[in-house]
């Protein structure tokens, strides 16, 4: 059986386990499976907000997260 996108629908966010407390960057990392680095530059380039907590320690909150997927989403899904 083939999936297209047309007719992918998305499991909701409770199946992604998604993430309900701020995270470090390498958790996230390891949670959307992308390198420390990708996520760097998102940040750099001002699509994904952070919260410095010191010059050392950054988190990203899970509502800031879910409003960069939505954003950067290429295609809208019809349920």
């Amino acid at each position: 059986m083939k999936i297209n996108a047309a007719s992918f629908v998305p499991p909701p966010e409770a199946a992604l386990n998604f993430p309900t407390r701020p995270m470090s960057l390498a958790e996230l990392a390891i949670w959307m499976a992308v390198s420390r680095r990708f996520l760097e530059v998102q940040i750099e380039k001002g699509h994904l907000r952070v919260r410095r907590i010191s010059s050392r320690c950054i988190r990203v909150l899970p509502g800031d997260v879910a409003e960069w997927l939505n954003k950067t989403a290429t295609a809208e899904v019809e349920a």
